[in-house]
């Protein structure tokens, strides 16, 4: 059975918590990985952990499966989303907290209070959702509030004699002192705690370090310990100052500097939105989990268990056992790993700390740290590989350094790709060697393949020349250099041409030796070039085979067929959309994700349930319809416009002072058009309908080539909006030159870019 593979849909996890530093595999590829690569009752290893997706998945197959991470507040999120609290004993211990007594009043008003501001419209004092700070300033410029008692509501000034009780520093030090302690641990810099704590106001860490000691204090023995560590852990991340504030509203920030402006949340009612979240979230089944030490030793049938035992360790002890391993690819994110490493030691004191510290050393993946990291990561997995075994991961990353240090790291750890899907989820063209953002599955056996002889930088630049030709026959379409990076640097990967590395520094010269030998092979090859996107300043160019014009029809064109057929067959989801629509596409023709989205909102119509079905307007009799009405249109304006029309091979020409052609065309094909070559004389219409004009441009947006050869063609565009509006005005025929074109009374040029 073959895996059939999909685009990772962005899909909400149960409570949302650190959703932008996670990476969860999609459940329907997690799903289908399962079944083409396992049998019931093997067993299945998520290395690189980041949600619970695998472990239901295994589960609900019949798997044993162990997933594994040693970020213990990622560990804390898996263990609380397994095993989901019940809403009712999280509704009372939330109420419990909120009437814990703090300072002679009930806890949740003292800390609600802390945030006080009075109301513009009635001076009700009401704390506010969150504050908005100037950094230069160091004050808060403005409050985020709802008055129950008026309902006024909105961002409004701090009103200037609010301003030095938002500033006085009367929370006491010892809160800051406390956290301090829990994160100094051998290993870790004093410059580094301090500076992570400034990512918090006084009044932040006060409030958060309060409620802290609160529920440790009342839930020390408790079950729902890790529950309420999980709400607080969100809100640890909405409080902090790396939140950006701007006109529409604000949001995260992308690194541990604090923006300009940022946003300071009422650490009270963000803990209650988590734990409202969780309540919410508890009607997910809970897993069978073993967690802890030694966790991995306990792999019986329909138990699911999780390990923090560093990858050598594990991998030993499952020794070629784990029929699948897969999983996301590792990316290191150092904002993510320090403030993991904050919020480890400020949730579960020094030993969360400790946990933790290693994340402290994580780099970017140009660095080549992060490639010894990877193929210490991969070299440690191999030995856990059963005989007949994959390890697959999956990522989604822009440029072209996570795919090549995952594939030469692998060669290092004696891993071979066998299966390699990659879908561009961005189209547009950009340099001759530059690569946008891409979806890459690639899955690995443990296979001896003998490098060739000979130079292998030679091989590389005929494998280079080779699987770039077979990509772009197949397409029957110009492509970016991102359509082509995944197969051919995949395809060097399976001929052994990335082996041989002992150490990263040796891995990541034989990288840049394959990256300069595939330049160099695909700038001078005769039998394809890059073909510069006209009028483009950025010279993005297209990859396009040298000779004559492909005769199969366009890889767009042909996914257009595919999705219109889908809808065509009933409702269903996207996600059973994608197994129609890739699973009829030969290995290797993967469509990019705007195109498939274009056409389903161009050729479908959500129905209930989240799903979609064809359009009504795309029925055959409404078509037919259609036809009719255009061609009624077109004879009425011809006549006022002084042309005699004819109708023939189901077109209608303009005859008079010059013939037009016109051609009503439902569908977006292109293919049809650019076969035709230029008219002797004359001109060509094709007329299009309103609801199929977005589709065009999504087309034309990723190959612009298609534009300038359709204009040499000789054929214009007329909207279907553009032709009823004619008929509403006096006949002109400036007007009527003024409508062609895409962009509605933008005229002609607007579509072919001058």
């Amino acid at each position: 059975m073959q895996a059939l593979d999909l685009y990772s849909l962005p899909e909400p996890g149960p409570t949302g918590f650190l959703a932008r530093y996670r990476r969860p595999l999609a459940r329907p590829l997690a799903d289908g990985w399962v079944a083409a690569w396992s049998e019931p009752g093997d067993l299945v290893l998520d290395p690189f952990c980041q949600d619970t997706t695998v472990l239901r998945a295994a589960l609900a197959a019949g798997r044993r499966v162990v997933a594994a991470t040693r970020n213990p507040v990622l560990a804390l999120l898996l263990r609380v989303e397994a095993v989901p609290p019940a809403a009712g004993p999280l509704e009372a211990a939330l109420e419990r907290l909120r009437n814990a007594p703090k300072a002679d009043a009930p806890l949740g008003e003292y800390l609600d209070q802390l945030y006080a501001t009075a109301c513009s419209r009635c001076g009700a004092t009401v704390g506010a959702e969150a504050f908005i700070w100037d950094r230069a300033t160091a004050t808060p410029v403005a409050r985020e509030y709802t008055c129950p008692r008026c309902g006024h509501a909105g961002r409004e000034p701090v009103p200037p004699e609010e301003v030095p009780r938002h500033l006085a520093s009367d929370t006491p030090p010892f809160h800051r002192r406390l956290v301090a302690e829990r994160l100094r641990v051998e290993g870790a810099s004093s410059r580094l705690v301090e500076r992570l704590l400034d990512l918090y106001t006084p009044r932040s860490l006060y409030a958060l370090t309060a409620l802290l000691l609160k529920l440790e204090v009342l839930y020390s023995a408790s079950t729902l310990l890790d529950p309420l560590r999980a709400a607080l852990l969100h809100t640890l991340d909405a409080a902090s100052k790396l939140h950006v504030v701007d006109e529409a509203g604000w949001r995260p920030a992308g690194s541990l500097v604090p923006p300009r402006r940022f946003r300071e949340a009422n650490v009270w009612r963000t803990f209650v939105a988590a734990m409202r979240a969780l309540a919410e979230g508890s009607t997910r089944a809970a897993l069978p989990l073993v967690a802890g030490p030694g966790a991995e030793r306990q792999t019986a049938p329909g138990t699911a268990c999780l390990s923090s035992e560093p990858l050598p360790r594990l991998a030993g002890s499952l020794a070629g056992q784990a029929v699948l391993i897969i999983s996301q690819l590792p990316r290191f994110d150092p904002a993510f790993a320090a403030l993991s490493y904050l919020w480890s030691g400020w949730l579960l004191g020094k030993e969360g700390s400790r946990a933790a510290l290693h994340l402290l050393h994580q780099r970017a993946p140009g660095d080549v740290r992060y490639l010894r990291a990877l193929q210490a990561a991969l070299t440690a997995l191999a030995p856990a590989l059963a005989a007949h075994g994959r390890l697959a991961l999956a990522f989604q990353a822009p440029g072209t350094r996570y795919l090549e240090n995952l594939l030469v790291a692998a060669a290092a750890a004696g891993l071979t790709p066998v299966h390699t899907w990659h879908g561009l989820l961005d189209d547009q063209p950009g340099l001759p060697l530059a690569v946008a953002r891409v979806e890459h599955h690639v899955a690995f056996a443990r296979s001896a393949v003998a490098t060739p002889l000979g130079d292998p930088t030679a091989a590389a630049r005929r494998c280079a020349i080779r699987t770039a030709g077979r990509v772009l026959a197949a397409r029957a379409e110009p492509a970016p250099f991102g359509a082509l990076h995944g197969p051919l640097w995949s395809a060097l990967g399976a001929e052994g041409l990335l082996a041989g590395s002992r150490s990263a520094e040796q891995a990541e010269e034989l990288r840049r030796r394959m990256e300069a030998a595939v330049a160099e092979a695909l700038q001078g090859s005769n039998a394809l070039r890059a073909v510069a996107v006209p009028g483009d300043e950025r010279r993005a160019a297209l990859w396009v085979l040298a000779g004559e014009r492909a005769l199969a029809p366009p890889l767009a064109d042909r996914v257009e067929a595919l999705v219109r057929g889908a809808l065509a067959s009933g409702p269903l989801d996207v996600v059973a959309l994608q197994r129609r629509v890739l699973g009829q596409l030969p290995e290797g023709q993967v469509p990019a994700w705007p195109l498939i989205w274009a056409c389903l909102e161009s050729y479908g119509a959500m129905v209930e349930g989240g799903r979609w079905a064809l359009a009504e307007a795309e029925a055959e009799g409404a078509v037919q319809a259609w036809q009719a009405r255009m061609c009624e249109a077109l004879e009425i304006l011809g006549q006022r416009l002084g042309y005699t029309s004819s109708t023939a091979d189901g077109e209608l020409a303009w005859v008079g002072d010059g013939l037009l052609t016109f051609r009503m065309q439902t569908g977006a094909e292109v293919g049809c058009l650019l076969s035709q070559g230029p008219l002797e004389a004359g001109r060509r219409v094709l007329v299009i309908p309103e609801r199929r004009v977005d589709l065009w441009r999504r087309k034309f947006a990723a190959v612009p080539l298609w534009r300038a050869e359709l204009e040499r063609a000789g054929w214009a565009f007329l909207r279907e909006a553009a032709l009823l509006t004619l008929l509403e005005g006096p006949a002109d025929r400036a007007r009527f030159e003024a409508a062609l074109g895409l962009e509605g009374g933008a005229g002609q040029m607007a579509l072919f870019g001058r």
